[in-house]
């Protein structure tokens, strides 16, 4: 079993092309500059809707794990250092951002995944925002490389969280 200190966990519909094209962005342009660094670490992918022939390609991505459905969701929160939001076209709320901070995980998003959150979510604070590729590798090395830094963010996530939004009245509307 892989430490959880060694997981990047990637969850969303990959049928939904923002979630398609920001995780195929993120295995081509970010992923291997982490893997080069840091060549014990694995992606786990939870998510279903990815069409056959891109699950092969992706397959033979090094150190990705492309899990599906899963049924349990908590679980692979817990297990994982770190959580990425790659998202950048689209529109509505990026639930997955709001997941990853219940769940008590540091995550890595976009600036476009904060669009909407900016007076809750504080760079380098409670969560990590790349404004590009070269910035989203970086700092999710950070989180990889000090688990202080890590458990620090994860820490505010929830403090943030608790203090600042209706989380359950939030969540209620996309269940």
């Amino acid at each position: 079993m892989i430490p959880p200190e060694k997981i990047v966990l990637f969850e969303g519909l990959l049928s939904n092309p923002p979630n398609f094209e920001g995780l195929g962005r993120f295995l081509t342009e970010i992923w291997p500059k982490i893997i080069e660094k840091h060549p014990e670490t694995r992606l786990r992918v939870a998510g279903h809707g990815l069409q056959a022939e891109q699950r092969e390609k992706w397959r033979k991505i090094p150190q990705v794990e492309l899990l599906g459905f899963v049924s349990d969701l908590v679980a692979e929160y817990n297990q994982s250092r770190a959580v990425i939001v790659p998202i950048y076209t689209g529109s509505g709320t990026n639930i997955k951002v709001l997941e990853a901070m219940q769940m008590g995980r540091p995550c890595v998003i976009t600036n476009f995944a904060a669009k909407g959150f900016e007076t809750l979510l504080q760079d380098g604070k409670n969560i990590l925002i790349a404004q590009n590729d070269a910035e989203f590798a970086q700092k999710l090395q950070k989180l990889l490389e000090n688990h202080d830094i890590s458990a620090q963010i994860a820490k505010k996530d929830i403090q943030t969280q608790l203090k600042s939004i209706p989380f359950d009245a939030i969540l209620s509307k996309f269940l």
